[in-house]
């Protein structure tokens, strides 16, 4: 990892960090290429809704088995308990759900990932300097890596925290090779805060913080306890036991809770404005149409992303299959919706209308899919 300052920060540095880690999208690939002005939505293709990389699956039938349930079921013990916590071990699917981030907070770098039920982990680093350009890469510099890998079974060192070792890591881009795509130069480095790790160490809620070293604590938040009210930890954080680099969880259902809420509130306001302002002439509706569809396409984006983070790779597969009849069928609608004004200036309004109204149904579908996990 490309380092350009000490690893220290203060309390509103660590603040900065728990903000910007809330905004980013950890996933450059999800990300669709909305279709702009009054161009129709049916015109979108179906890999808006779909990772980069998708498991060429033909049918449901040929899909490999689903987890355990047993396994991937996470407990309810509440480990901020002290004597709750002393019941039974933790175990990976405690995690599930949770994304753990580490960031210098002056929004410059970060390193997400997330902890499967069998100890499997995904993630990725993510730096840029627009500042660092040449002829070839007008556009700035970006250092990155996509990385997935094994932890150890965890085992109890006390009761407020457990420990757990890297098996295995790979990277999806081998860490020092760099390429130019776009006009951006892309190294590929290793992965931010994972550096000679040797124990993990996974801190419970419940951990006094004043049994933490400043230095880890300074990472997840609580560089100066005596800054806040709370006197122990209130998620569960990883640490670098080498380096005492932290990463604090975030909880994915509730991110995504506020997603979809905003997003209901800015489309409501949409809606409205495309029902009661007699101002706008029929290019601007058409526009505000497709921003309307815009906004429910990003969520439901942003949804996918964090369907990949929780479920494991035969759950998506299998979630892939009926995404990609889902798009079928939602084009099938859109362009029939259009057709009832084909070669007229309404076509454009009808068909984002249609495809919002389908996309905002599947975000909520697919917020049901995240939530039974």
């Amino acid at each position: 990892m490309k380092k350009r300052r000490k690893m220290k920060i203060c309390v509103f540095a660590a603040g900065m960090a728990l903000i910007l880690a809330g905004c980013r999208s950890q996933t450059d690939g999800l990300e669709p290429s909305l279709p702009s002005g009054t161009e129709a939505a049916s015109e979108i293709s179906d890999s808006d809704h779909l990772p980069e990389r998708l498991p060429e699956t033909t049918s449901e039938s040929e899909l490999p088995e689903t987890a355990d349930a047993d396994k991937s079921e996470a407990s309810d013990v509440n480990f901020s308990d002290r004597e709750n916590s002393e019941e039974r071990a933790l175990s990976f699917a405690d995690l599930r759900g949770l994304e753990f981030t580490f960031s210098s907070g002056a929004g410059a770098w970060s390193t997400s990932l997330v902890i499967r039920p069998d100890g499997s982990f995904s993630g990725e680093y993510l730096d840029s300097d627009m500042g660092d350009f040449g002829d070839t890469y007008p556009n700035g510099t970006v250092y990155q890596s996509e990385f997935s890998g094994q932890l150890t079974e965890p085992e109890r060192i006390d009761a407020y925290t457990y420990s757990t070792e890297i098996a295995a890591i790979d990277y999806e881009k081998e860490p020092g090779t760099e390429e130019i795509l776009d006009g951006v130069r892309r190294l590929y480095t290793s992965a931010g805060g994972l550096e000679e790790p040797g124990r993990i160490l996974i801190r419970l809620p419940g951990t006094p913080l004043e049994e933490l070293s400043q230095e880890f604590r300074g990472w997840i938040g609580y560089f100066d306890p005596s800054g806040t009210s709370e006197t122990a930890l209130p998620f569960f954080a990883l640490e670098n036991e080498n380096h005492q680099y932290g990463f604090r969880s975030y909880d994915l259902i509730e991110r995504m809770d506020t997603l979809i809420s905003d997003t209901a509130k800015q489309g409501a306001q949409l809606e409205e404005k495309l029902r009661t302002d007699a101002s706008l002439d029929q290019a601007e509706l058409n526009e505000t149409s497709m921003n309307l569809y815009s906004l429910w396409d990003f969520a439901l984006n942003q949804l996918w992303d964090a369907l990949g983070k929780v479920k494991t790779e035969s759950e998506m597969e299998q979630l892939t299959v009926r995404q990609r009849e889902w798009i079928k069928e939602k084009e099938e609608a859109v362009r029939a919706a259009g057709a009832e004004y084909e070669g007229g200036t309404m076509k454009p309004l009808a068909a984002n209308t249609e495809a919002a109204e389908l996309t905002q149904k599947r975000v909520y579908e697919l917020m049901e899919e995240l939530k039974s996990h």
